[in-house]
């Protein structure tokens, strides 16, 4: 299972959903990684410590927001590609409707999906990055959570408070090697025919469902299952 953006084929399996589940054995991680991301060659590191970036994403209604954005490579060492994983990141970008500057940062706990603008208000859906980001937000099941940005803060919000029914993941996540390609080929402003081609579970359209999804939970006992993605292709 990968989550990707158009060509960007980097598994956030590697760094994120399943990975957590897998933390618990090194072979069994190990064993994982290899066939869900591919083998890679012996001391193979990726070339940079961070990223910077513009992307742009486009809303549910239509418009579109241009998002500056940042990523650090200083979290858990669990990508094969990489001697770190995901971890201090920021992005930015102008509220249309208020004219606002919106600021998000993440020390690394937190993997972008999806942004609207509703009601003249940001809604940002994430997803914990590792497995102990997973149980840090008390193992959410479905897994995702939902953060709102007024008054100048984020605050975060029930998961049913998502002002949207369905949506296809429309942001970048991670940082791999086919996003770095795609960051070349676009002069590092990734247009949204690369952001909102998201996919996920052997490539099918990472398009969220929300409608009649059942009420989230919390707790230990999620931490030993595989939480749901509320795909909207019947997988999870």
């Amino acid at each position: 299972m990968s989550y990707s953006r158009g060509t960007r084929a980097i598994s956030l399996q590697c760094w994120n959903v399943r990975s957590r589940c897998r933390e618990m054995t090194v072979a069994l991680a190990l064993s994982v990684l290899l066939a869900g991301c591919g083998k890679v060659p012996s001391g193979q590191v990726m070339a940079q410590p961070s990223l910077d970036w513009k992307e742009d994403v486009l809303l549910p209604d239509g418009r579109v927001v241009v998002l500056k954005r940042h990523l650090d490579f200083n979290g858990l060492a669990q990508e094969p590609l990489s001697a770190r994983g995901p971890g201090y990141s920021w992005f930015e970008f102008v509220n249309p409707d208020s004219g606002e500057n919106v600021r998000w940062t993440d020390e690394g706990d937190l993997t972008t999906v999806a942004l609207v603008v509703w009601q003249r208000e940001p809604f940002l859906l994430v997803i914990p990055t590792y497995g102990r980001s997973f149980r840090k937000f008390g193992c959410p099941n479905p897994q995702y959570l939902v953060f709102r940005y007024k008054d100048y803060q984020w605050a975060r919000q029930e998961l049913a408070r998502w002002p949207v029914a369905t949506i296809r993941a429309n942001v970048t996540s991670g940082g791999g090697t086919d996003m770095r390609s795609n960051l070349t080929r676009y002069n590092n402003h990734l247009p949204t025919s690369v952001t909102q081609a998201s996919v996920v579970l052997n490539n099918k359209p990472w398009i969220i469902r929300f409608e009649g999804m059942p009420a989230q939970t919390f707790g230990t006992e999620n931490c030993l299952h595989e939480s749901s993605l509320l795909l909207d292709n019947g997988d999870n």
